[in-house]
């Protein structure tokens, strides 16, 4: 098998000439090809990528809501997302409820997370973790990046190596897309996850539609999510400004991200991304479920 690096560096050739000639792929490529398409995309973004969104549902807001911004920054060595939470009361207005802040560690696998309450209510609350694989935080809730689109139990540059690439292209939303099958995968001990995902060449093989089936027992839930209004933040690296996720249960909202702001390359101060726990934080150490307090 070709190294990843020289595997790389040839998609980073070919794919140059694709540009220049056409926004189509005529043939369809394999799944080795497209996440090494996924991982130039932040490899071309420099050190590090910081993207802002407010996510709330699709429809007028309704007393009990709890819309977000959020604050997302991806290094080569950190994963790091700030969630500003708040609660629509019976006059519409948006009170603040908490704020959560989430760091990972990409290489080491260690994991912080922080839950504060703006007004001192509360007390704090946090989690670590050493975990190898990356929280669920960081792969359940929806997130804003084409490359580490969360599947569950992994980000989307990782799993699509598993995927079975169809034959022929297919539209989606009038753009051409090669649809990518990831094969069905056990999520704990009775839940089981398949991925259908559909990629464009046009963006650097970012996804535009991503379907989720997740089965327990004789039940199947299904979401899909569209990515949509990619722009171009810098040579060749691509960003979707639209993010709506609707489920087939009609119980479910559908919820939408709305990305406001976009930055590549940009040097991150180490403060921005700590997570400090300040005094009294009752903390759980997973995966032991241990409880212990600052002091």
């Amino acid at each position: 098998m070709m190294p990843r690096s020289a595997l790389r560096a040839g998609v980073g050739l070919l794919w140059s000439c694709l540009v220049v000639a056409s926004t189509e792929v005529v043939s369809a490529p394999d799944a080795d090809f497209v996440a090494a398409a996924l991982q130039m995309q932040e490899d071309r973004c420099g050190g590090s990528l910081v993207a802002q969104w407010t996510m709330a549902p699709l429809r007028p807001p309704k007393a009990g809501d709890k819309p977000m911004d959020v604050r997302y920054v991806r290094t080569r060595e950190v994963l790091f997302k700030e969630e500003r939470w708040g609660k629509v009361t019976e006059s519409g207005k948006v009170d603040p409820v908490w704020i959560v802040r989430y760091r990972y560690e990409r290489v080491s696998g260690s994991y912080k997370q922080l839950t504060t309450d703006p007004g001192g209510r509360l007390v704090p609350r946090g989690a670590v973790t050493t975990s190898a694989t990356i929280p669920s935080r960081f792969t359940s809730r929806l997130l804003v990046d084409p490359v580490l689109f969360p599947l569950t139990i992994g980000p989307l540059v990782k799993l699509v190596r598993e995927g079975r690439v169809a034959d022929d292209a297919e539209q989606i939303d009038g753009h051409t897309c090669w649809r990518i099958e990831i094969p069905e995968r056990l999520v704990g001990t009775a839940v089981r996850h398949r991925w259908t995902v559909w990629v464009d060449g046009g963006i650097g093989f970012c996804p535009r539609r991503v379907d989720d089936f997740v089965t327990q027992g004789s039940v199947t839930r299904h979401s899909i999510t569209l990515l949509t209004d990619y722009k171009e933040v810098k040579a060749s690296v691509f960003f979707p400004q639209r993010v709506t996720r609707a489920y087939d249960d009609a119980l479910i909202d559908t919820w939408q991200c709305t990305v406001t702001n976009v930055e590549c390359g940009e040097e991150v101060p180490p403060a921005d991304l700590a997570v400090v726990y300040p005094p009294r934080t009752e903390i759980l150490l997973m995966p032991e479920g241990v409880w212990y307090k600052e002091p």
